[in-house]
Protein backbone atom coordinates (compact mmCIF):
# COMPACT_ATOMS: atom_id res chain seq x y z
CA UNK A 1 0.00 0.00 0.00
CA UNK A 2 1.32 3.35 -0.73
CA UNK A 3 2.49 5.70 2.01
CA UNK A 4 -0.23 8.86 1.34
CA UNK A 5 -3.20 6.19 1.11
CA UNK A 6 -2.51 4.32 4.57
CA UNK A 7 -1.48 7.80 6.25
CA UNK A 8 -4.59 8.86 4.53
CA UNK A 9 -6.47 6.24 6.24
CA UNK A 10 -4.96 6.08 9.32
CA UNK A 11 -6.10 9.87 9.56
CA UNK A 12 -9.78 9.89 8.32
CA UNK A 13 -10.82 6.76 10.27
CA UNK A 14 -8.95 8.38 14.05
CA UNK A 15 -10.94 11.57 12.97
CA UNK A 16 -14.25 10.14 11.85
CA UNK A 17 -14.24 8.14 15.34
CA UNK A 18 -13.11 11.27 17.47
CA UNK A 19 -15.74 13.57 15.47
CA UNK A 20 -18.58 11.29 16.43
CA UNK A 21 -17.96 11.51 20.08
CA UNK A 22 -17.50 15.09 19.96
CA UNK A 23 -20.77 15.93 18.12
CA UNK A 24 -22.81 13.46 20.21
CA UNK A 25 -21.64 15.44 23.09
CA UNK A 26 -22.16 18.55 21.53
CA UNK A 27 -25.94 17.39 20.49
CA UNK A 28 -25.92 16.23 24.58
CA UNK A 29 -25.18 19.49 25.82
CA UNK A 30 -27.83 21.27 23.65
CA UNK A 31 -30.26 18.85 24.62
CA UNK A 32 -29.62 19.28 28.34
CA UNK A 33 -31.99 21.75 29.25
CA UNK A 34 -30.69 24.22 32.39
CA UNK A 35 -32.67 23.59 35.29
CA UNK A 36 -35.48 25.44 35.97
CA UNK A 37 -35.47 27.48 39.42
CA UNK A 38 -37.72 26.63 41.51
CA UNK A 39 -38.77 26.23 45.33
CA UNK A 40 -38.13 22.50 46.44
CA UNK A 41 -40.60 20.07 47.18
CA UNK A 42 -38.74 19.81 51.31
CA UNK A 43 -35.44 20.53 52.52
CA UNK A 44 -33.50 17.46 51.89
CA UNK A 45 -30.65 16.99 54.99
CA UNK A 46 -26.92 16.86 53.19
CA UNK A 47 -23.41 15.76 54.01
CA UNK A 48 -21.04 18.03 52.10
CA UNK A 49 -17.69 15.75 52.59
CA UNK A 50 -14.46 16.76 52.22
CA UNK A 51 -10.94 15.02 51.88
CA UNK A 52 -7.89 17.50 53.21
CA UNK A 53 -4.21 17.08 53.27
CA UNK A 54 -1.99 20.61 53.86
CA UNK A 55 -4.55 22.54 52.51
CA UNK A 56 -4.21 25.23 55.35
CA UNK A 57 -4.55 28.24 52.78
CA UNK A 58 -7.64 27.05 50.99
CA UNK A 59 -9.69 25.23 53.61
CA UNK A 60 -11.06 28.81 55.44
CA UNK A 61 -12.18 30.01 51.69
CA UNK A 62 -13.89 26.43 50.99
CA UNK A 63 -15.78 26.22 54.70
CA UNK A 64 -16.98 30.31 54.31
CA UNK A 65 -18.41 29.70 50.86
CA UNK A 66 -20.13 26.93 52.45
CA UNK A 67 -21.24 28.85 55.28
CA UNK A 68 -22.84 31.14 53.15
CA UNK A 69 -25.61 28.92 51.32
CA UNK A 70 -28.74 30.19 50.63
CA UNK A 71 -30.31 26.51 52.15
CA UNK A 72 -31.05 26.52 55.76
CA UNK A 73 -27.86 25.34 58.22
CA UNK A 74 -29.68 23.11 60.47
CA UNK A 75 -30.28 20.22 57.08
CA UNK A 76 -26.93 20.29 56.03
CA UNK A 77 -23.30 19.43 57.36
CA UNK A 78 -19.73 19.47 56.53
CA UNK A 79 -17.94 17.16 57.60
CA UNK A 80 -13.54 17.15 56.88
CA UNK A 81 -11.61 14.71 57.29
CA UNK A 82 -7.60 15.46 57.33
CA UNK A 83 -5.53 13.14 55.53
CA UNK A 84 -2.55 13.10 57.86
CA UNK A 85 -1.62 17.19 56.70
CA UNK A 86 1.52 18.10 57.97
CA UNK A 87 0.42 21.97 58.53
CA UNK A 88 -2.22 23.72 60.38
CA UNK A 89 -5.17 22.29 58.50
CA UNK A 90 -6.39 20.14 61.49
CA UNK A 91 -5.96 23.37 63.80
CA UNK A 92 -7.50 25.81 61.80
CA UNK A 93 -10.83 23.73 61.39
CA UNK A 94 -11.11 23.06 64.60
CA UNK A 95 -10.72 26.75 65.91
CA UNK A 96 -13.71 27.59 62.64
CA UNK A 97 -15.75 24.01 64.41
CA UNK A 98 -16.39 26.76 67.72
CA UNK A 99 -18.04 29.33 65.89
CA UNK A 100 -19.89 26.89 63.15
CA UNK A 101 -22.16 24.23 64.87
CA UNK A 102 -23.00 22.49 61.67
CA UNK A 103 -18.85 21.56 60.98
CA UNK A 104 -17.17 18.43 62.01
CA UNK A 105 -13.49 17.85 61.75
CA UNK A 106 -11.95 14.23 61.98
CA UNK A 107 -8.56 12.77 61.15
CA UNK A 108 -7.95 9.29 59.09
CA UNK A 109 -6.82 6.48 61.12
CA UNK A 110 -2.90 5.78 61.31
CA UNK A 111 -3.06 2.68 59.11
CA UNK A 112 -4.76 4.85 56.31
CA UNK A 113 -4.27 7.06 53.85
CA UNK A 114 -5.19 8.72 50.87
CA UNK A 115 -8.73 10.53 49.41
CA UNK A 116 -10.31 7.53 49.09
CA UNK A 117 -9.98 6.04 52.11
CA UNK A 118 -10.40 9.98 53.79
CA UNK A 119 -13.88 10.18 52.12
CA UNK A 120 -15.06 7.05 53.20
CA UNK A 121 -14.52 7.94 57.12
CA UNK A 122 -16.21 11.22 56.68
CA UNK A 123 -19.36 9.18 54.86
CA UNK A 124 -19.16 6.97 57.78
CA UNK A 125 -19.46 9.93 60.12
CA UNK A 126 -22.43 11.50 57.95
CA UNK A 127 -26.16 11.79 59.45
CA UNK A 128 -27.50 12.85 55.32
CA UNK A 129 -28.71 10.75 53.27
CA UNK A 130 -27.50 12.89 50.55
CA UNK A 131 -23.92 13.45 50.36
CA UNK A 132 -22.14 15.71 48.03
CA UNK A 133 -18.13 15.50 48.09
CA UNK A 134 -15.79 18.82 46.78
CA UNK A 135 -12.08 19.27 47.14
CA UNK A 136 -10.77 21.16 49.51
CA UNK A 137 -9.15 23.77 47.68
CA UNK A 138 -12.44 24.62 46.13
CA UNK A 139 -15.04 27.56 46.85
CA UNK A 140 -19.03 27.04 45.48
CA UNK A 141 -21.48 29.81 45.05
CA UNK A 142 -24.50 30.66 47.12
CA UNK A 143 -26.55 28.38 45.32
CA UNK A 144 -24.75 25.50 45.00
CA UNK A 145 -26.79 22.86 47.51
CA UNK A 146 -30.15 24.17 46.63
CA UNK A 147 -29.31 23.01 42.90
CA UNK A 148 -27.98 19.76 43.60
CA UNK A 149 -30.81 19.18 46.20
CA UNK A 150 -33.51 20.47 43.19
CA UNK A 151 -32.14 17.86 41.08
CA UNK A 152 -31.85 15.23 43.37
CA UNK A 153 -35.91 15.61 44.35
CA UNK A 154 -37.03 16.64 40.96
CA UNK A 155 -35.04 13.76 38.60
CA UNK A 156 -35.23 11.20 41.44
CA UNK A 157 -30.95 10.82 41.12
CA UNK A 158 -28.77 8.15 43.23
CA UNK A 159 -25.81 9.59 41.42
CA UNK A 160 -25.63 13.20 40.25
CA UNK A 161 -22.57 15.11 38.30
CA UNK A 162 -22.16 18.26 38.27
CA UNK A 163 -19.26 20.60 36.79
CA UNK A 164 -15.75 21.44 38.05
CA UNK A 165 -14.42 25.10 36.44
CA UNK A 166 -10.90 26.73 37.11
CA UNK A 167 -11.01 30.33 38.68
CA UNK A 168 -8.84 33.11 39.24
CA UNK A 169 -6.42 32.47 36.38
CA UNK A 170 -3.25 34.30 35.97
CA UNK A 171 -0.39 32.19 33.97
CA UNK A 172 -0.36 30.58 30.78
CA UNK A 173 -0.85 27.43 32.21
CA UNK A 174 -3.54 28.59 34.33
CA UNK A 175 -5.50 29.62 31.61
CA UNK A 176 -4.64 26.56 29.13
CA UNK A 177 -6.27 24.24 32.22
CA UNK A 178 -9.30 26.82 32.36
CA UNK A 179 -9.91 25.86 28.96
CA UNK A 180 -9.29 22.44 29.43
CA UNK A 181 -11.75 22.01 32.49
CA UNK A 182 -14.08 23.87 30.97
CA UNK A 183 -14.07 21.33 27.63
CA UNK A 184 -14.12 18.62 30.69
CA UNK A 185 -17.10 19.85 32.22
CA UNK A 186 -19.29 20.84 28.74
CA UNK A 187 -18.25 17.00 27.44
CA UNK A 188 -19.36 15.53 30.62
CA UNK A 189 -22.94 17.03 30.74
CA UNK A 190 -23.09 16.04 26.98
CA UNK A 191 -22.50 12.48 27.74
CA UNK A 192 -24.57 12.34 30.33
CA UNK A 193 -27.72 13.52 29.09
CA UNK A 194 -27.25 11.28 26.23
CA UNK A 195 -27.36 8.74 29.36
CA UNK A 196 -23.91 7.89 28.56
CA UNK A 197 -21.86 9.25 31.13
CA UNK A 198 -18.00 9.09 30.34
CA UNK A 199 -16.48 11.30 33.06
CA UNK A 200 -17.43 12.62 36.86
CA UNK A 201 -15.23 14.44 39.55
CA UNK A 202 -14.67 14.10 42.97
CA UNK A 203 -14.40 17.25 43.22
CA UNK A 204 -18.14 17.73 42.52
CA UNK A 205 -20.55 14.94 42.61
CA UNK A 206 -23.19 13.82 45.18
CA UNK A 207 -25.09 10.46 45.69
CA UNK A 208 -27.43 8.58 47.96
CA UNK A 209 -25.42 7.04 50.85
CA UNK A 210 -26.72 3.61 50.21
CA UNK A 211 -25.80 3.90 46.99
CA UNK A 212 -22.21 4.48 47.25
CA UNK A 213 -22.12 1.60 49.62
CA UNK A 214 -23.11 -0.77 47.04
CA UNK A 215 -20.92 0.89 44.51
CA UNK A 216 -17.56 1.62 46.29
CA UNK A 217 -17.28 -1.98 47.93
CA UNK A 218 -16.73 -3.29 44.16
CA UNK A 219 -13.71 -1.07 43.71
CA UNK A 220 -10.75 -2.72 44.98
CA UNK A 221 -8.96 -0.96 47.73
CA UNK A 222 -5.65 -0.60 45.15
CA UNK A 223 -7.42 1.61 43.81
CA UNK A 224 -5.94 5.22 44.76
CA UNK A 225 -6.53 7.36 42.21
CA UNK A 226 -9.22 8.10 39.52
CA UNK A 227 -11.74 6.48 42.54
CA UNK A 228 -14.58 9.11 41.19
CA UNK A 229 -14.67 7.46 37.92
CA UNK A 230 -14.90 3.70 39.23
CA UNK A 231 -17.84 5.19 40.92
CA UNK A 232 -19.27 6.36 38.25
CA UNK A 233 -18.18 2.69 35.92
CA UNK A 234 -19.96 0.99 38.42
CA UNK A 235 -22.73 3.29 39.11
CA UNK A 236 -23.69 2.65 35.12
CA UNK A 237 -23.03 -1.22 35.60
CA UNK A 238 -26.02 -0.81 38.49
CA UNK A 239 -28.30 1.50 37.49
CA UNK A 240 -27.50 3.86 34.45
CA UNK A 241 -31.51 5.66 34.87
CA UNK A 242 -30.34 6.50 37.89
CA UNK A 243 -27.42 8.93 37.36
CA UNK A 244 -28.66 12.55 36.44
CA UNK A 245 -26.09 16.00 36.02
CA UNK A 246 -26.75 19.20 36.73
CA UNK A 247 -25.73 21.67 33.98
CA UNK A 248 -26.62 24.91 35.79
CA UNK A 249 -24.00 27.87 36.88
CA UNK A 250 -25.14 27.91 39.72
CA UNK A 251 -24.13 23.86 41.06
CA UNK A 252 -20.22 24.50 39.49
CA UNK A 253 -17.45 24.26 42.08
CA UNK A 254 -14.27 26.68 41.26
CA UNK A 255 -11.03 25.87 41.92
CA UNK A 256 -7.21 27.28 41.27
CA UNK A 257 -5.34 25.67 38.23
CA UNK A 258 -1.67 24.43 38.90
CA UNK A 259 0.36 26.94 39.49
CA UNK A 260 3.73 25.26 37.67
CA UNK A 261 4.44 22.92 34.48
CA UNK A 262 5.74 20.19 37.42
CA UNK A 263 1.89 20.56 39.57
CA UNK A 264 0.12 20.15 36.04
CA UNK A 265 2.20 17.22 34.95
CA UNK A 266 1.38 15.56 38.00
CA UNK A 267 -1.93 16.60 37.97
CA UNK A 268 -2.44 15.29 34.34
CA UNK A 269 -0.17 11.97 34.83
CA UNK A 270 -2.33 11.48 38.03
CA UNK A 271 -5.41 11.61 36.12
CA UNK A 272 -4.21 9.72 33.03
CA UNK A 273 -3.34 6.74 35.12
CA UNK A 274 -6.76 5.50 35.97
CA UNK A 275 -7.92 5.00 31.72
CA UNK A 276 -5.78 1.51 31.77
CA UNK A 277 -8.24 0.05 34.92
CA UNK A 278 -11.54 1.60 32.95
CA UNK A 279 -13.92 -1.47 31.62
CA UNK A 280 -17.10 0.83 30.14
CA UNK A 281 -17.35 0.11 26.62
CA UNK A 282 -18.61 4.26 26.08
CA UNK A 283 -15.97 5.36 28.42
CA UNK A 284 -12.82 3.47 26.78
CA UNK A 285 -13.89 4.11 23.40
CA UNK A 286 -14.28 8.18 24.31
CA UNK A 287 -11.09 8.50 25.83
CA UNK A 288 -9.15 6.26 22.90
CA UNK A 289 -10.73 8.34 20.34
CA UNK A 290 -9.26 11.70 21.95
CA UNK A 291 -5.55 9.88 23.14
CA UNK A 292 -5.35 8.27 19.27
CA UNK A 293 -6.11 11.04 17.61
CA UNK A 294 -4.20 13.73 18.97
CA UNK A 295 -1.21 11.22 19.33
CA UNK A 296 -1.85 11.01 15.54
CA UNK A 297 -1.37 14.84 15.29
CA UNK A 298 1.52 14.57 17.61
CA UNK A 299 3.80 12.78 15.43
CA UNK A 300 2.88 14.03 11.54
CA UNK A 301 5.40 16.77 11.66
CA UNK A 302 8.02 13.78 12.93
CA UNK A 303 6.64 12.30 9.93
CA UNK A 304 6.92 14.85 7.07
CA UNK A 305 10.78 15.23 7.52
CA UNK A 306 10.31 11.52 5.72
CA UNK A 307 7.31 12.43 3.83
CA UNK A 308 6.63 15.73 3.11
CA UNK A 309 2.88 15.37 2.21
CA UNK A 310 2.36 14.51 6.14
CA UNK A 311 2.87 18.23 6.79
CA UNK A 312 -0.38 18.85 4.78
CA UNK A 313 -2.54 16.06 6.09
CA UNK A 314 -1.10 17.44 9.75
CA UNK A 315 -2.53 21.10 9.31
CA UNK A 316 -5.66 19.30 7.67
CA UNK A 317 -6.37 17.06 10.50
CA UNK A 318 -5.51 19.80 13.22
CA UNK A 319 -7.79 22.44 11.63
CA UNK A 320 -10.52 20.28 11.18
CA UNK A 321 -10.64 19.10 15.30
CA UNK A 322 -10.92 22.61 16.49
CA UNK A 323 -13.87 22.87 13.56
CA UNK A 324 -15.91 19.88 15.20
CA UNK A 325 -14.47 21.34 18.82
CA UNK A 326 -15.85 24.68 18.64
CA UNK A 327 -19.92 24.73 18.64
CA UNK A 328 -19.66 22.60 22.17
CA UNK A 329 -16.79 25.10 23.84
CA UNK A 330 -18.59 28.44 22.04
CA UNK A 331 -21.42 27.09 24.08
CA UNK A 332 -19.93 26.35 27.47
CA UNK A 333 -18.10 30.15 27.26
CA UNK A 334 -21.46 31.67 26.96
CA UNK A 335 -23.47 29.28 29.68
CA UNK A 336 -20.45 29.74 32.33
CA UNK A 337 -19.88 33.73 31.34
CA UNK A 338 -16.57 32.78 29.96
CA UNK A 339 -15.84 34.61 26.84
CA UNK A 340 -12.75 35.76 28.20
CA UNK A 341 -10.88 32.85 27.44
CA UNK A 342 -11.66 32.39 23.64
CA UNK A 343 -8.43 33.74 22.67
CA UNK A 344 -7.02 31.46 25.50
CA UNK A 345 -9.23 28.35 23.29
CA UNK A 346 -7.50 29.21 20.20
CA UNK A 347 -3.70 28.77 21.71
CA UNK A 348 -4.80 25.72 23.17
CA UNK A 349 -6.38 24.42 20.86
CA UNK A 350 -3.08 24.01 19.23
CA UNK A 351 -1.02 22.86 22.05
CA UNK A 352 -3.24 20.40 22.81
CA UNK A 353 -2.55 17.21 21.11
CA UNK A 354 1.21 17.49 22.25
CA UNK A 355 0.13 17.95 25.98
CA UNK A 356 -2.23 15.52 25.48
CA UNK A 357 0.56 12.73 23.96
CA UNK A 358 2.68 13.62 26.42
CA UNK A 359 0.51 13.09 29.50
CA UNK A 360 -0.96 9.75 28.40
CA UNK A 361 2.72 8.59 28.08
CA UNK A 362 3.28 9.47 31.78
CA UNK A 363 0.12 8.08 32.95
CA UNK A 364 1.03 4.78 31.53
CA UNK A 365 3.31 4.08 34.26
CA UNK A 366 1.31 5.23 36.53
CA UNK A 367 3.46 7.27 38.86
CA UNK A 368 2.97 10.80 40.19
CA UNK A 369 2.87 12.86 43.36
CA UNK A 370 0.07 14.59 45.19
CA UNK A 371 -0.16 16.25 47.97
CA UNK A 372 3.94 15.54 48.61
CA UNK A 373 3.29 11.83 48.30
CA UNK A 374 4.63 9.48 45.37
CA UNK A 375 2.64 7.04 44.33
CA UNK A 376 2.27 3.93 42.36
CA UNK A 377 -0.91 2.27 40.59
Amino acid sequence: MRPDVAILGICFSLFVLYAIHIMAFTYGWFKAKPEIKSNLHHYTFVSVVVAARNEEHNILHLIKSLWQQNYPKEYFEIIIVDDHSTDNTYTIVEEKKTFIKNLKISRLYNNQSGKRNAIRHAISLSNGNLIITTDADCIVGNNWLKSIVYTYQNKNAKFIIAPVLITDEKTFIQHYTSVEQLSLSACTIGAASLGHPVMCSSANIAFEKEFFEKIDTKIPDNIRSGFDMFWLQEAIKKSASDISFVKSAEAAVYTKAPGSLKTFVSQHSRWASKNKFLKNLWIISTALSVVLLNTLITILPIISCFYTKAMGVFLTLLFAKIIVDSPIMFAAMYHYKKPRLLPWYIISSLLYPFVTSIVAIFGIFGRYQWKDRNIQQ
